[in-house]
């Protein structure tokens, strides 16, 4: 851009060269090549053929990711709080219960949004560095009777991973939904959707995935439809 009316110079942050650091921490992490690549790309427009054939890849790609046949499934443009914030809004309404397992900093996220959303909750909590057992959320199932269950697969400050297996039946036995963070855990340790029964489950593209930020991946199950 050039003119003699203009004021304020051109920044020049354009014109440095980063050195390329090993990023090691909870994220964001380092990108794969083939990521690189692929940003790329030329943009497309939403009058472009090609764009539905990478609508329908980024779709089978979320259903690999978390293992559901699912036709509900969207990768939302933003952080991983805007993830927990779909899922939640859209599977609790305001007035009703949703119980959180509480053991880190997600939970207490959640909470906050939930609150906003004038949602009671309830909260059920263990020490940072443990994880629940099914028989303690089955109690808390039992007595409370929510709408939903909201617990984190993995917590990036402790590094615990919570079993998630079996949990979704106990959800269902008490007519509840079950929610779950995988912004830690997908593509670190197995996760299977369909086959644990959870309803809605979101995840962010910078941690394990080995993604640029700004990516919330969600899917919600037929039962939450």
């Amino acid at each position: 851009m050039t003119s003699p009316n203009l004021t304020v110079p051109a920044p020049t942050i354009t014109d440095r060269h980063f050195v390329k650091p090993l990023l090691c921490g909870p994220g964001p992490s380092d990108l794969l090549p083939s990521v690189v690549e692929a940003m790329s790309k030329p943009i497309l427009t939403p009058i472009c053929d090609e764009l539905f054939n990478v609508l329908d890849d980024i779709r089978s790609g979320i259903q690999y990711m978390f293992q559901t046949r699912s036709k509900t499934v969207l990768a939302v443009s933003g952080s991983g709080h805007l993830g927990m914030e779909t899922i939640i809004t859209n599977l609790v309404a305001p007035n009703e219960t949703l119980l959180l397992a509480s053991r880190g900093i997600w939970e207490e996220r959640a909470l906050s949004i939930a609150k906003r959303r004038g949602i009671k909750t309830v909260v059920t909590k263990v020490p940072f560095t443990a994880t629940f057992s099914l028989e303690h959320l089955e109690r808390m199932l039992k007595k409370v009777r929510p709408t939903a269950l909201f617990i984190t697969h993995g917590d990036s400050s402790t590094g615990t991973v919570q079993k998630i297996e079996g949990l979704g039946k106990l959800c269902h036995k008490y007519g509840a939904l079950l929610l779950v963070d995988t912004v830690v855990s997908i593509a670190a340790v197995p996760f299977l959707m369909d086959e644990w029964e959870v309803d809605g489950v979101y995840t962010s593209t910078q941690k394990a995935l080995s993604g640029p930020p700004g990516i919330s991946p969600v899917a919600f199950s037929a039962k939450a439809e």
